[in-house]
């Protein structure tokens, strides 16, 4: 008999185990399955990305204070002159085929009345990554035109989390284009809210609600702060060398001490919102980031739809952001918005793209090439070769060849093979960069202090 009861303790314990494994595994489903995005949103999402090359859209924004004036400069922070940060821009985004391309101006009148751009432009045709200056311009003079070039396959060596582009618009209506240099070497088009769950985002809910008069669905995801993140896993020491060695005095490294602690103390996750309406194959209608339960960061409200020609695809044409915390200023966050920003589409254009259009390429006389495209390039330091495009068309083959031997010879003499006759020259042409440089930086430093 006691023979009999050990032998049935003996069968119940593993048969207990195994309910409790078995509950624990569909406890595990039950969720799981609670949690999955519905197919047929995720597979709108998916088209709507896939769908949106080739694509050209051209926008305005502009970023306007939501406090007195007095305010900004004393009590919130600023990351550039009032005049720079709330003057309107201009903007234009090209994507086709995975090959992506930005231009942005901005324009402000300074204080003796004269109109002052900046144009910056870059692009990335899969192979190389360009960065330029068309013209910066004080009036009807153009101060100085820049062009530089890397290998993409360098740049994922060196540098594969340099950021490139920024695409406000995309952003808004809840698309990511690729921005960094790891992403352009893959690049594709993707919903924002399927790229949060691929980086280890997790699904938080998906309801439907009502909003402004429309009935959208509300999806939810609680993803890792990056801003922290970033701030955590950089390196404070040079960092702050870096800015002593760049001129700033002890209050502005300091500042900068300030703003890495304030950014140490937020919240680990964010909570992502997304509105999406179902009339629209769920295209957000309003977008928000929070912490939780409910500390709002910012709100951005998409507005005045158009369906894409040919395509099942909806986009806004207008686009308006409240800002209830500010970069400059991390930890402080406001029950009322600071400052608000407002996209307004000027023209989305949907026919195929010159394969010019990704691949800059500068002919101006005077303009500053910096080319780390060329074989010699990798050998010299910073990675480029410098070279100014000549009067003549015909002479820039020779200029090209004279600035590979020069950085050729260069590397040799620092080998102990060269002769050292050239470098007064070498001198000169550094002397001649940096005067130049000097006074684009003169100008525009003297822009922003007016």
């Amino acid at each position: 008999m006691r023979n009999h009861r050990r032998a049935s303790a003996l069968l119940v314990v593993p048969l207990l185990y195994f309910m409790i494994a078995n509950q624990v595994v569909a406890e595990e489903q039950a969720v799981s399955k609670e949690q999955a995005l519905p197919q047929n949103i995720q597979d709108a999402l998916e088209l709507n990305a896939q769908s949106l090359s080739p694509i050209a859209v051209s926008w305005t924004q502009q970023i306007h204070p939501e406090r007195p004036a007095a305010e900004f400069g004393s009590t919130f922070q600023l990351p550039r002159s009032k005049n720079a940060y709330f003057a309107r821009e201009q903007h234009r985004v090209a994507w086709q085929d995975g090959k992506i391309y930005r231009w942005f101006e901005v324009a402000q009148t300074d204080a003796d009345g004269d109109l002052w751009s900046s144009q910056s432009e870059f692009s990335s045709d899969g192979e190389i990554v360009y960065g330029g200056s068309p013209g910066t311009k004080s009036g009807s003079d153009t101060v100085i035109k820049l062009l530089r070039k890397d290998a993409l396959a360098t740049l994922l060596k060196e540098k594969p989390g340099k950021q490139y582009f920024d695409n406000e618009y995309f952003d808004a209506v809840g698309l990511r284009l690729p921005r960094h240099v790891e992403e352009m070497h893959s690049p594709r088009a993707i919903s924002t809210i399927l790229r949060l769950l691929e980086d280890g985002g997790e699904l938080a809910s998906v309801e439907d609600v009502q909003m402004d008069g429309h009935k959208v669905t509300r999806v939810r995801v609680v993803a890792e702060n990056s801003e922290k993140r970033i701030v955590n896993d950089a390196n404070v020491e040079k960092a702050e060398r870096y800015l002593k060695s760049s001129g700033s005095d002890e209050a502005g490294i300091q500042t900068y001490r300030d703003s890495v602690e304030q950014i140490r103390k937020l919240p680990s996750e964010r909570v992502y919102d997304f509105y999406l309406d179902p009339k629209l194959d769920f295209a957000v209608r309003r977008r928000e980031e929070l912490y939780e339960p409910d500390t709002l960061l910012l709100r951005c409200d998409c507005d005045e739809f158009e369906q894409l020609r040919d395509r099942n695809v909806w986009l806004p044409r207008v686009c308006s952001t409240a800002f209830y915390a500010i970069q400059t200023m991390p930890g402080r966050i406001e029950t009322t918005p600071i400052i608000s920003r407002r996209i307004d589409v000027s023209e989305i254009g949907l026919d195929s793209l010159p394969a010019e259009q990704f691949a800059l390429n500068y002919t101006d006389v005077g303009t500053l090439v910096a080319d780390g495209t060329l074989p010699e390039a990798q050998q010299v330091d910073g990675g480029v070769i410098h070279y100014v495009v000549p009067a003549s068309p015909d002479e820039l083959d020779g200029v090209i060849e004279r600035a590979r031997s020069q950085a050729e010879f260069s590397q040799g003499w620092r080998s102990g093979r060269g002769k050292r006759s050239l470098m007064p020259l070498m001198s000169l042409n550094l002397v001649a960069l940096g005067l130049v440089a000097g006074f684009v930086l003169w100008r525009w430093r003297k822009k922003q202090q007016r």
